[in-house]
This record gives structure tokens, sequence and C-alpha cells, in this order.
């Protein structure tokens, strides 16, 4: 739609599908925008002074979603992220807009593109598990600018001006460097000792976590049952686990679930279709993206997904390349609308754990479900707020076998007696020894 800005007139361009992310041309004349029109998510460009050829086509991508148009301050060239759909990669594309037919130029990894005023210089965000960077490209791709900088926590767009900073923000006298160094100045991990907190009306084998843990669980929990309708985290798979508590095997044993920083939400609701995961691969390790489908489906809570998910069952099907695969993208976009769980989580210091070695063969080993608040520390010092370093040995509670001698039981000519013989023709011990564990 096109709206008078003093709400007088309003015109809708009349294109079919789920059309979204609309961006002017400097000149007012053209309109970018992505569409799902013929399937997938696509880059079109409407030409608002030719009513007969009105939308041009500028992508076609059958493994990639186009998102986040841009165009350059003179109006020539148009910026544009592309994700695949495999793997959740994107990568920043800059294409010509006087010869659409000429291959877009790749610049390099990143989301969300936006122009310098000068033209000169992209800016697109390149996130990461745990949070995003702000990288800088030249739009001609013949080098990368040597900048970037990163944010804790996530970035969801960028927005650069010629202008200066508004007075208020001078006036403040905000200091980057003394902000940083009070950050720092935090005592050391381990001689700090956390109690476990009760999780109020949350069922689990132990619906425990450490204090700090506890309330953001609770913050998380009462968000996203407003967001998506109904209470989603109210049953886990697991919260705090015990040190002589088992989990699926396969699982190691510095498991964040075991420092109480961690929950697993219930892969019941995945296997019932009230969740979908999409594939996100960073440094060569493979996340999940979770999204919450919404309890009412009328638009008022939730989005539309974006991205296809990823389906597990696929490997069952037969396919040798899907089973070596661990699984393959949905064959369409899920309709309906979904909250995204993975966010959420985020914003309440949650982050996902990347997915194990062996997940393309071991479903449990894709640990789409578990999310960690790790506040920057590694998995010991978590370990040692809420256990002594000599309770920290090993996660069973029986020691160690030791080879021994292997014997075989037979009767004996006394009823009431049983003997010990070797397997082998060495002589029978005329007493029975007690056999080791």
């Amino acid at each position: 739609w096109i709206l008078a800005v003093d709400g007088s007139q309003r015109l809708q361009l009349g294109h079919p599908g789920d059309d979204r992310s609309p961006a002017w041309d400097p000149h007012g004349r053209r309109i970018a925008f992505v569409s799902s029109a013929e399937g997938i998510n696509d880059l079109f460009l409407a030409d608002l002074d030719d009513p007969s050829n009105r939308f041009i086509k500028l992508t076609a991508s059958e493994a990639e979603v186009v998102q986040d148009p841009a165009f350059s301050p003179d109006g020539g060239r148009l910026a544009y992220s592309m994700r695949d759909a495999t793997d959740g990669a994107g990568s920043i594309q800059v294409i010509a807009l006087d010869d659409p037919a000429r291959p877009a130029v790749r610049l390099g990894p990143g989301d969300s593109p936006t122009w310098s005023p000068d033209g000169a210089t992209i800016l697109g965000i390149l996130p990461s598990p745990a949070g995003s960077s702000v990288v800088a490209y030249a739009p001609g791709g013949q080098a990368t600018i040597p900048f970037g900088f990163s944010i804790d926590g996530p970035i969801s767009s960028l927005a650069w001006t010629s202008a200066g900073l508004p007075g208020e923000a001078y006036a403040a006298g905000l200091d980057p460097s003394g902000a940083i160094a009070a950050a720092t100045e935090t005592p050391s991990a381990s001689s700090i000792r956390l109690d476990l907190a009760s999780l109020p009306g949350v069922a689990a084998p132990r619906a425990l976590l450490v204090g700090g843990a506890a309330s953001a669980f609770e913050g998380l929990y009462a968000r996203v049952a407003r967001d998506s309708g109904w209470d989603f985290l109210s049953v886990l798979d697991n919260a705090f686990v015990g040190l002589n508590d088992p989990l699926p095997p396969g699982f190691a044993f510095e498991d964040w679930l075991y420092t109480g920083r961690a929950f697993a939400f219930a892969q019941a609701a995945y296997n019932a279709g009230w969740v979908e995961v999409v594939r996100e691969d960073f440094g060569g390790e493979t996340y999940w993206r979770v999204f919450v489908r919404a309890n009412r489906q009328d638009g008022s809570q939730g989005e539309p997904l974006r991205l296809r998910p990823w389906d597990y069952s696929v490997r069952y099907t037969g396919d040798p390349a899907a089973y070596d695969a661990g699984g393959g993208l949905r064959g369409t976009t899920p309709s309906g609308y979904y909250v995204d769980f993975t966010q959420l989580a985020a914003d309440q210091g949650f982050r996902r754990l990347p997915a194990m070695a062996n997940w393309r063969t071991f479903f449990p080993g894709a640990r789409f479900s578990e999310f960690a608040r790790t506040e920057g520390l590694t998995w010991m010092d978590a370990m040692l707020q809420i256990y002594p370093a000599s309770a920290i040995v090993t996660p069973t509670p029986f020691r160690t076998p030791t080879p021994t001698p292997t014997f075989t039981l037979v009767p004996t000519a006394t009823p009431w007696w049983w003997g010990w013989r070797t397997p082998t023709p060495s002589r029978t011990p005329t007493s029975a020894p007690t056999p080791t564990p």
C-alpha cells in the first residue's frame, strides 16, 4: 500500500502473494519489495510510472530466501540479503538496476544492508549464536573495508545518517570506555556460591535453576505465554540435572543442564506440530532457530514464517542422501503465525546450544530444545557456583570397573554348594573365590 502522509489517499499496488519489506528509491518513483507470489521469496521492483509493465522480477532462486532491499543514494543499485534456506547462511548482494539481467555482486556474509549517505559503503549485520557484529563492505565488491565491531546482543536493523547525534546525546556525557571498565570489574566466578530456586508452575524432573537464571526463566515464561497465547514452558523435559542423574545417551558430561543455568523444553511440542525449527550454521556448527505456533491463528499473535523449516523425519523416508543429511527442508513454508522463541529466549539471556556432532543420525543430538544462560562463564566456573570442586569428579556414583579374570559358574557334586572354574584348562579351585564387581 502507498499512503499519503495526511491520510487523504491510499493505493494498493495489487501484486499477488505475500508482499513485504517495501523500500522507496531516492526519487520516489520505484518500490523494491519481497514477494512469495511464485512460491518462494524473491525480489521485485514496482515502477509507478509504467502501469502496463509495473512489476519486474529481479531474482530467481529456489534454495535461497531474499530479504531487506535497500536502494543506493543515487537509485542506480539495489542491495539486499540472500539467505540459504538449507543452512541459514546469509550474504549481502548488490544488483545494478540499469542491467538487472547481469548477475548480482556478492559482497560477503551478512544481513540487512544499509547504504552510507555517499553510497561508498554498505553496513550489514553479521549474526552469531551469542550476539551480532556490524560489518562494512565496498559496494563494488573490490575490497572489504577493515571495519567492524561486536554488539552484546542481537541487532534487528541499522540506519545511517550524515547528520550529527542529537544534542541530548552530547549533554549526557556518556563514556563508553568507563562503562566497559565497570562491567569487567566483577568478582571471581568461583568465589560465588549460588542457591537453586524452584520454578513455580513448571513440571520437570527437577524444576530448579540458580537464582538469576530462575528469575530470567520466569520472565521468559510470561513473555512466551503472552505472545503465543499458551503456556509453552509449563512442561520441560529438563531443567537442573543433578550430577548423578542420567541424560540421553551421547550427551556429554559437560552439558549446561548440570549447571542449573539451562532448560530443555518438551520435545513433545515439536512432535505435535506446535514447534518448527530453522537450520542456521555458524562456523561449522549447526544451530536451530525455534518458532512456536501461536494459539490464535487470526493474525493477532505471531508472524508468518519467512524460511522453510527443517524436517528431521525426512531421514526415515528411505532416501540415503536425506538420511546422511539428517533430514531436509520442508516442501513448503507452513502457513499460520509463529513466535520466534529463540529471540525471546535471547532477550532473557538464554542462548541456544549447537547440535552435537552426531545429530544427523541421532535425533536427541540435534539439541534444538536446550537453552542456557551462561553469562560469560565457562562450564566449570558455573559448576563451581553450586558444587565444591571435590564433587565434580565423575557423572556416575560408581567406581570405574577394572579388568578381572572371567569365571564360569558350574555345579559340583554337592547340591548346595556352587564352585567357580576358569574357562581355561587350569585346575578347578577347591574353594569358591569372591567375584570382583
